[in-house]
């Protein structure tokens, strides 16, 4: 396998229906060079609690507690956090396709892309898990092709991103 490392970013507000269903999405992959942080958003149902036994249970989970300020913000902070080359955003309803992390790995050790779009499943309320929309491109760079940014789909799932170095320079 690839050394590549992911951080998947999940920002954490009233999820506790969902959280760990889509915590375990990440654990069960098969590839296992990641870390996942929880950004607790001010959570008042019990998410909190459920967020620090998550990681009291697997050292890849890390929590981060704030006041709440709104999904953007949890995930900008969890990016401050973030120590992988690739930053994964999941909402606490989305859930990774099996193998999707090593599908990743995979296609970031051929092509070295900047950002990869793929699909993820959305949990209702009800516990069902559905397939999102397409979100096609493939793997791109922002250099060849600066209007993905404008092409992204609706909510924060989908992709995977490149971290840049403090610096702005891309990560070697």
């Amino acid at each position: 396998m690839s050394g590549l490392t992911v951080s998947v970013i999940i920002p954490v507000y009233n999820a506790a229906p969902y959280l760990a269903r889509c915590v375990e999405s990440v654990l069960d992959q098969s590839y296992d060079a990641f870390e996942i942080i929880l950004a607790d958003d001010g959570s008042t149902d019990g998410s909190a609690a459920l967020c620090d036994g998550l990681a009291a249970r697997d050292g890849r989970v890390r929590v981060l507690h704030k006041k709440n300020g709104g999904a953007g913000a949890a995930r900008n902070d969890g990016i401050a956090m973030a120590r992988g080359e690739y930053v994964l955003f999941l909402d606490s309803d989305d859930a990774l396709e099996p193998g999707a992390l090593a599908r990743l790995a995979e296609e970031a050790e051929k092509t070295g892309a900047d950002v990869y779009f793929f699909r993820i499943r959305r949990i209702g309320a009800d516990g069902a898990v559905e397939l999102s929309q397409d979100m096609s491109g493939g793997p791109t760079s922002l250099a060849a092709e600066p209007s993905i940014l404008f092409r992204w789909g609706d909510g924060a799932g989908g992709a995977a991103w490149r971290r840049l170095h403090p610096s702005g320079r891309q990560r070697q």
